[in-house]
């Protein structure tokens, strides 16, 4: 008798948690569909303040919000969409550290290594220059050298960096250069033997499966990619119409720019460097993107922008990309966040780790 009584009372606190998980579970899908509902009544309401673009929202690892707002493309009427095809500017630089620290990883390169051993002709200061200094902004290169519309060849950006005069003396000063990230993605190139978009595609992309992410090696349907347009209305083209040979764009983007993706691919790729798919040690995975940090990481031309946003205090990413320089991405990410942050203090207050320096109307 005394077992069947516990027996059945084991059966009511069986029965009991499940009743209590499932609450649990559906309010949680209620608070997640009310969030969503929020965002985009949120969203909606700024399209018609002039947004265009697209915005992915994750809460606790899940996809809560991926949505198209406004037009990609006005002269042919098509909406922006999460498959859209959006330049992501600054977010190649991510790529260039990985395939970096990857050659690391496999013995090919020290972080120590200066410039000088694969650019010929430095002389002085720029001796001193190391793949570290470079990863970190520290090699005293000013922005760039060239806009992202001019032709800039490999032998016009290594006279360049021979030729132009240090702003800061190497490691004493953190300088943001789209010029020093062309500077690894030449070293990728004769480190690896390959070009730096054929290293990229075959040792990142590919291996997480990126396949609408890059330049030239995808073979991209233009219609589906977003134009940029400017604070008059022009419509400036695709980031596919800038200076480019067989090997990808030229050297005003190769290595810190000029890269197509979606929302949900770049997604994608942050969660492949929280574990071993792309580095195996973890302390280059950080380098890259702790997300145990609050990170707020922009790229732009000054008229499309990109964002990424890491809320970890309210476990929630926001993956932003527009094309409209009369309505700038960061506007849209304020509102956002202001919203997230008004649901709940956990987080409010909290300052990102690292904002990315938008540059003069360059990419960056």
């Amino acid at each position: 008798m005394k077992r069947l009584n516990v027996i059945y009372l084991l059966t009511l606190l069986s029965v009991f948690m499940i009743i209590s998980c499932q609450g649990r579970a559906q309010k949680s899908t209620t608070q997640s569909e009310n969030i969503t509902n929020q965002l985009d009544s949120l969203i909606s309401a700024e399209e018609r303040q002039g947004f265009h673009g697209v915005v992915h929202v994750e809460r606790e690892g899940k996809e809560i919000l991926s949505k198209g707002y406004g037009y990609a493309n006005e002269a042919a009427k098509r909406k922006f969409s999460p498959e859209t095809f959006v330049q992501i500017g600054s977010g190649v630089k991510d790529f260039t550290k990985v395939a970096i620290y990857q050659l690391v990883e496999n013995g090919k390169l020290k972080l120590d290594d200066p410039l000088s051993k694969v650019m010929p002709g430095l002389t002085g200061s720029k001796l001193q220059i190391t793949v570290q200094h470079l990863l970190n902004h520290r090699a005293g290169f000013p922005l760039g050298e060239k806009t992202d519309g001019d032709p800039f060849t490999t032998a016009e950006m290594i006279a360049a960096v021979q030729t132009l005069t240090l702003k800061a003396e190497p490691g004493a000063k953190e300088i943001y250069s789209n010029l020093g990230y062309s500077c690894l993605a030449y070293i990728v190139e004769q480190v690896s033997g390959k070009p730096f978009d054929k290293y990229v595609y075959d040792h990142i992309l590919k291996p997480i499966g990126l396949l609408s992410t890059g330049s030239y090696i995808p073979k991209y349907d233009r219609a589906n990619v977003a134009h940029g347009y400017g604070s008059d209305g022009k419509d400036i083209g695709i980031i596919l119409d800038m200076p480019h040979d067989d090997n990808g764009h030229l050297w005003s983007l190769r290595g810190n720019g000029g890269y197509l993706s979606t929302t949900q691919e770049i997604s994608k790729f942050f969660h492949a460097l929280e574990n071993n798919s792309l580095l195996k040690t973890e302390a280059y995975r950080k380098a890259v993107f702790n997300p145990a940090n609050h990170t707020m990481l922009a790229g732009s031309d000054m008229v499309s922008f990109f964002l990424f946003s890491n809320m970890p205090g309210l476990k929630t990413r926001v993956i932003i990309a527009t094309n409209h320089g009369d309505y700038p991405g960061p506007k849209l990410l304020r509102k956002i966040e202001g919203l997230l942050f008004g649901n709940n203090n956990s987080g409010s207050g909290m300052k990102a780790e690292r904002q990315i320096d938008l540059g003069d109307g360059n990419e960056g």
